[in-house]
């Protein structure tokens, strides 16, 4: 049935976006009109003060980083007063009293200075200048040479190469030293390449000014007879690679550790019937089958036989034993064991006779180890990353110095460190020292009771030092010596005589720095009489020997 009342949805319309955002525009602006006697409204009264804050924020950020900035260059002097102290516009100074119980400023030449003398690693505090001259002045103090930063690197294990590169672009063999660099290298962290030794390589090397031919094989150095063809025969060694060996450093020769030289092994009895294994004479070489088919070797000696590896047999061979080839390995394996030959300072096997450009050992210990890990490596260049190369700093060598050339660590913080002997199984604890970020050894001088602590921790050095094999730390520059007592002593005496010259120091052969003395003062002899005038007769002195010369330095 159909309703009588009219459809009133058929009539409803629905109000648009459009129409609903036209009545707001209208109402804002009449309340504009009414508040504000604006009928135009163009922008709204609040974006002025939105800019102003934003505009306020901006700025205190940036004056907040100005500041920032500021106080890092150029820091605001301390209102305290400490033992250390630097000057506003520069110089390192100490409070310290003297025998007199004066409190005087002294200058100090660096900051290892002045943390030994204030016993303290902290900074030095920053003081206007008016401040300082309020205090007496004192002669400077301290120790000239020591280092600005005694930052320390925090590494646990210890890790060192020394490098002997041959420059090729010298046009020289490797047998030559002019273009010989030697290269120590710390931490890990610079290090990139290297190829070891392993069991089947070695190289023949001698020192410049020493013509005795070494083998480098796996972690050691034996000597060889530079006349025992026997022996080079035995080990597949070429006559050229004996007569013309690589030129190695001696600090690199000297940082390997030696083995016995090889020499022919010596079996008692030779050649007389062995009374543990019958129907074999003494010296011969049994050759056999393992069971896993590789080839084996034994000696045969008068209490039993014993294995050997194949340098040891061909030298036992070439002696005059006889080979003799063993079908059934099971005989061999019951037969009496005997250890008359030592074997640890033999090649484990045949090596390849190899001459690399680049020559690196490799010593390292991790913390808490009772053994170092030694290495002989090659490479084409020195082994160490892109960056540590650009980082590499030249040392100062004196002429026929044994020093390393070059040193490469990342700048920045030095090593503490502690010497040790060169062996892998060393327990030697010896100096402690702190190298450099350029290359420098500055040995910490203990107290009388022998105690290195005090001393090491004024120059805010803490924890276990790394441990350095002597022969590494020898190839380095050394600096003085960080002692209190030596920081505590004035470096500048005062003259004798205002008129006679400052000594010279003159660099003398060897790289050392000694102080010419002046020339001795003109002599006067002066008479004189109550009615004379004083004549005086000056005699010129004879002229201060020449310094000596410096040798050239081929090292560079």
């Amino acid at each position: 049935m159909t309703s009588p009342l009219p459809d009133q949805d058929a009539h409803r319309k629905v109000t648009t976006a459009g129409q609903a955002n036209a009545r707001n525009y209208i109402a804002r602006m009449t309340r504009l009109a009414a508040f504000r006697r604006d009928e135009v409204a163009l922008t709204s009264p609040f974006a002025m003060v939105k800019i102003s804050v934003m505009f306020g924020f901006a700025t205190i950020i940036v004056a907040s980083l100005i500041a920032v900035l500021l106080a890092w260059i150029k820091p605001q002097p301390d209102t305290g007063i400490g033992k250390f102290l630097m000057g506003q516009e520069g110089g390192l100074f100490v409070l310290y009293t003297g025998p007199d119980n004066v409190e005087r400023l002294h200058p100090v030449p660096n900051a290892a200075s002045g943390y030994l003398i204030a016993k303290s690693a902290e900074r030095p505090k920053i003081v206007k200048d008016e401040i300082l001259g309020k205090y007496p002045k004192g002669m400077p103090m301290g120790i000239a040479g020591a280092p600005n930063s005694l930052l320390q690197r925090t590494e646990s294990d210890s890790a060192w190469q020394v490098c002997d590169w041959h420059d090729s672009r010298a046009n020289l063999s490797l047998t030559k030293a002019g273009s010989l660099q030697t290269t120590v290298i710390a931490g890990t962290d610079t290090r990139q390449g290297g190829t070891s030794l392993g069991q089947d390589k070695a190289v023949i090397v001698r020192a410049p000014s020493d013509p005795q031919p070494w083998l480098l094989f796996r972690n050691t150095r034996a000597a060889i007879g530079a006349t025992d063809y026997t022996m080079h025969s035995a080990l597949g060694i070429p006559t050229t690679s004996v007569e013309a060996p690589m030129v190695v450093s001696a600090g690199l020769l000297n940082a390997i550790p030696p083995v016995p030289a090889l020499t022919l092994p010596v079996i008692a009895q030779a050649g007389r019937p062995s009374a543990a294994v019958p129907g074999f004479v003494n010296a011969d070489v049994l050759a056999y089958k393992d069971l896993d088919g590789s080839d084996r070797y034994a000696a045969v000696e008068d209490a039993g036989i014993q294995d050997v590896p194949l340098p040891v047999a061909r030298m036992l061979i070439a002696a005059g034993g006889a080979q003799k080839n063993i079908e059934d390995s099971a005989a061999v394996a019951h037969m009496t064991r005997a250890a008359e030959i030592p074997l640890d300072h033999y090649p484990p096997a045949v090596p390849s006779i190899i001459t690399p450009d680049t020559l690196c050992y490799s010593w390292n210990r991790a913390a808490g180890s009772n053994t170092a890990t030694l290495d002989i490596l090659t490479a084409p260049s020195i082994p160490v990353t892109d960056k540590a190369r650009a980082a590499t700093v030249s040392l100062l060598r004196p002429a026929n110095a044994e020093l390393a050339s070059k040193y490469i660590s990342t700048p920045g913080k030095g090593w503490f460190v502690r010497l040790t002997a060169d062996g892998p199984y060393s327990e030697a604890r010896e100096q402690i020292g702190y190298i450099s970020d350029s290359g420098i050894f500055y040995a910490i001088v203990p107290d009388p009771d022998g105690n290195y602590t005090p001393t090491a921790s004024a120059l805010g050095l803490s924890g276990a030092p790394n441990l350095i094999p002597e022969s590494v730390a020898s190839l380095l520059l050394t600096g003085p010596d960080l002692s209190l007592t030596a920081a505590l002593r004035e470096s500048v005496q005062p003259a004798t005589n205002d008129d006679a010259p400052a000594t010279t120091p003159t660099r003398a052969p060897g790289g050392q720095t000694i102080d010419l003395p002046p020339p001795p003062l003109p002599t006067v002899t002066a008479t004189a009489t109550a009615t004379q005038t004083a004549t005086a007769t000056v005699t010129a002195p004879p002229p201060p020997p020449p310094p000596p010369a410096e040798e050239p330095n081929p090292g560079g």
